[in-house]
């Protein structure tokens, strides 16, 4: 596969749009505050969508849709739980975050407990996203571009992660959020028009059914399953999936920049998992 001269102007022009947003809002972040948190000025909309794409990375679209077509919809379900996942973080954390004015989730543990928490949380959440978020995204990304383009692995990961970094660290979490928006409309909007290509080709929603069976689409597998029992899937996966909703910087800080406290459950509530 390769590409055309109208692939090319496309990416060129989604690259400009994104380096243009990047540069218009790159000043703004002139204080810690505005750096770190994009002035605590974020209403619902973009903190939904910022929301919404930080979740939804390349291991998603090559691990779980590759897991999907393997087991079935009930790998959904780790997607699906995040609708009662985000209720700790609605009702339970958000207020203290937004009331405490904090800028991490270890600065609200040093205060809730002690400075030796603090730190170990730290280095265990950088080491978590190292190794179970980042790498694997970046692994995933390559895997996509060396096999539908042949390009170097390498190469990818050092592109895509250098790239990421530059304009991050640059503009800090103003530019990432409205960044943020853009590509979750391109997600969304591509989507819909995949599935819709998808159920045409191979002749609709029934006709996928009969060919891959009922069993594929099952959302509620038997708790005997090897992979997928409904236990695991809704107690387990609810409480992994509350911790990395209400606790993971990556995820939170985004809510942090709300405006007040309604902005930021509201944001909390339409994206998720849409």
């Amino acid at each position: 596969m390769s590409l055309i001269l109208l692939d090319w102007l496309v990416i060129a022009a989604y690259g400009l749009t994104i380096a243009a947003i990047a540069f218009l809002l790159v000043r703004k972040a002139n204080t810690a505050e505005g750096y770190f948190l994009a002035g605590r000025s974020l209403t619902w909309p973009f903190i939904g969508a910022s929301l919404f794409a930080a979740n939804i990375s390349a291991e998603h679209f090559v691990g779980l849709a590759g897991s999907g077509y393997a087991d079935g919809m009930a790998v959904g379900g780790f997607e699906w739980m995040a609708v009662f996942c985000l209720v700790p973080l609605i009702m339970l954390f958000l207020p203290f975050y937004i009331r405490n004015k904090i800028y991490t989730v270890p600065e609200f543990l040093e205060q809730r407990f002690s400075r030796g928490v603090r730190m170990f949380f730290s280095a265990f959440m950088i080491v978590l996203s190292v190794l179970a978020k980042v790498s694997i995204s970046l692994w995933a990304s390559a895997l996509v571009f060396e096999n539908l383009l042949g390009w170097d692995r390498l190469t990818v990961i050092w592109i895509v992660g250098v790239v990421t970094a530059v304009y991050t660290m640059k503009g800090g979490l103003r530019v990432v959020v409205y960044t943020d928006a853009l590509q979750t409309t391109l997600l969304l909007v591509a989507a819909v028009v995949l599935t819709a290509f998808g159920l045409r080709r191979i002749g609709g929603w029934s006709a996928l059914q009969a060919r891959l069976g009922s069993d594929m689409f099952s959302m509620v597998k038997p708790a005997t399953h090897p992979d997928y029992p409904w236990p695991g899937m809704f107690l387990g996966v609810f409480l992994v999936g509350s911790f990395y909703w209400s606790m993971d910087q990556v995820l939170v800080q985004r809510v942090f920049a709300a405006k007040d406290l309604n902005e930021g459950r509201l944001g909390a509530i339409p994206f998720n998992e849409a």
